[in-house]
């Protein structure tokens, strides 16, 4: 089953450096902070990423994933903390101000 899975994490001592190693460590495991929808391409809030992943259950890619973001976000010297989504069915809009 697909499921679409949305990041969001608060880096407490990134300096730019590590800031792209995060984006790329991210990219890497399918995150990114660009998303198409069906208006053309949204790039989402600051330190917000999204990816669609396969998998058995929203429980297990949740658990899956956090255990990877989180690993590869302390690979770069970074700390701080992860907010994931897990949706199975699942609908979305961007919007500015």
């Amino acid at each position: 089953m697909s499921y679409f899975v949305t990041i969001s994490c608060q880096v407490n001592n990134a300096n730019p450096v590590m800031q792209q190693q995060i984006i790329q460590k991210l990219q890497g495991l399918g995150f990114s902070n660009v998303i198409k929808g069906e208006k053309g391409l949204s790039t989402l809030p600051q330190n917000t990423y999204a990816g669609e992943f396969n998998g058995e259950s929203a429980v297990k890619i949740r658990d899956d994933l956090s255990e990877r973001v989180t690993t590869a976000l302390k690979a770069t010297g970074a700390s701080g903390s992860l907010f994931i989504t897990v949706s199975q069915s699942w609908t979305w809009a961007f919007r500015g101000f």
